[in-house]
């Protein structure tokens, strides 16, 4: 069997309210073992209090509704968008489920069976606050997944149509001169690869848009960004000193600082001290075991940092190493030098952003075999080896800030051309399976 979902659509009719702050959805036998997925999208009571959403069965039932993702809502004046599941464990025979919310007006959720052979996940979450549009684009994690995704806008009713990517499973709010709707891929998804679900008509000058995606656990994850954490590397990387990190698919959730302090004979690579000033232990972070692929385009970093005063003339910079699955380092694909062009630090309490970048030509193109990982590493560096002027001080010290959420403060990315799949051997014995896994937040 392969860790792809199964969707088996909609087993009742989307529930849609134009107004109103409850509603339960007609009755259905749920089958033992599926995952039902509920999309919602709610308008806003206007009271400026945010609103809150959550599901329950009405009767019947097993199991209990939990959210996938936090709630996305930019203001108490706006749309509110969220998606629940449950696992079934027993087929209850015909039950209800009830939607519940505050400080709405009505609102569009449909229900959805899913099955996958271990159990399902939810991977990241896509917001897209841009008044103007009728669909989002999101970048799946995983292959094999199913994305939803919502639509409100509470100026503008117009037409909808689902375009090529997409299923529309319900919607509201025409009466009130106002759209809102739910949608999900009308296929399973190629991880790394964006897909933008919606509607391809209509003329929106108010909406907000939520996009969620559900895979099968044992996936495959892939995509061309690994973001650096504060998570531990698995177990098997068993290789090198230091502290080994991870490098992930999904960003982290808390911006850490990470210090290093200047010395002699740079560049010198980073450590995992917490304080500015203090040194930690040297760290790596490394990838999950990857499919084969051959690396040999150019490769962008997306840092935040800082140094302690311009005196420091500290610049960032990275290495990409070739590992075996263990962490044994087999080769340097990219290196510090020459010049990345991320040029001096800010002195900028809290970081600022800085770019350096390894052109293809700069690179040493690689074959991974199959399980090999990738080990990452950051490094301060003169100002005039990247771009900039000036000697690193010696009394001076630097930071990075890591495992920030995705496209906020405090977040570092390694970006490659290729796209780096996880490397998931065959197995011949049956995988245990698994209660859906409900993220904290963007992990």
């Amino acid at each position: 069997m392969s860790n792809v979902i199964t969707d088996h659509g909609e087993p009742v009719a989307a529930l849609s309210l134009n107004s109103g702050l409850t509603g339960t959805f007609s009755g259905f036998a749920p089958n033992a073992g599926s995952t039902y997925v509920v999309a919602i999208s709610a308008d806003s009571d206007n009271s400026g209090t945010a609103a809150t959403l959550s599901v329950a069965w009405a009767t019947g039932g097993s199991g209990t509704w939990a959210a996938a993702a936090p709630i996305n809502q930019a203001n108490g004046f706006t749309p509110a968008e969220q998606v629940f599941l449950v696992t079934t464990s027993s087929a209850p025979g015909t039950s209800t489920v009830s939607v519940t919310g505050t400080h709405i007006s009505g609102f569009t959720a449909s229900i959805t069976e899913l099955t996958a052979p271990n159990g399902v996940a939810v991977g990241p979450t896509t917001a897209d606050g841009t008044v103007s549009h009728v669909a989002i684009t999101a970048t799946p994690l995983y292959t094999g997944s199913i994305i939803f995704a919502m639509l409100g806008d509470r100026n503008e009713s117009f037409t909808i149509t689902a375009n090529a990517s997409s299923t529309l499973l319900g919607s509201s709010g025409a009466t009130n001169g106002e759209t809102f709707f739910v949608m999900k891929t009308n296929s399973t998804t190629t991880g790394g690869t964006a897909v933008t679900v919606g509607s391809s008509t209509g003329t929106a000058t108010a909406s907000t848009q939520y996009a969620v995606e559900i895979f099968a656990v044992g996936a495959a994850a892939a995509g061309n960004k690994l973001f650096l954490t504060t998570t531990a590397a698995d177990a098997a990387v068993t290789v090198g000193s230091g502290t080994k990190r991870l490098a992930n698919w999904q960003a982290g959730s808390s911006s850490t600082l990470q210090n290093i302090n200047g010395a002699a004979s740079p560049p010198l690579q980073l450590t995992d001290g917490t304080t500015a000033g203090t040194n930690g232990t040297v760290e790596s972070w490394y990838s999950n075991p990857l499919q084969a692929v051959t690396i040999s385009g150019q490769i962008v970093a997306s840092l935040w940092g800082k140094e302690s005063a311009t005196s420091a003339n500290a610049a960032p910079c990275f290495k990409v190493e070739h590992c075996a699955g263990d962490g044994t380092v087999l080769g340097t694909i990219a290196n510090t030098s020459p010049s990345q062009g991320g040029l001096e630090f800010a002195t900028t309490a809290g970081g600022a952003t800085k770019t350096c970048t390894v052109t293809s030509g700069n690179i040493t193109s690689t074959a991974l075999s199959n399980g090999d990982r990738l080990r990452i590493t950051l490094w301060i560096d003169s100002a005039a080896n990247q771009g900039g002027s000036g000697t690193l001080s010696t009394s001076g010290n630097s930071q990075f800030w890591v495992n920030g959420p995705n496209g906020a403060a405090g977040q570092s990315q390694i970006a490659f051309t290729e796209t780096l799949t996880v490397f998931a051997p065959a197995t011949t014995t049956p995988d245990v399976v698994m209660a859906p896994m409900i993220p904290g937040g963007n992990r």
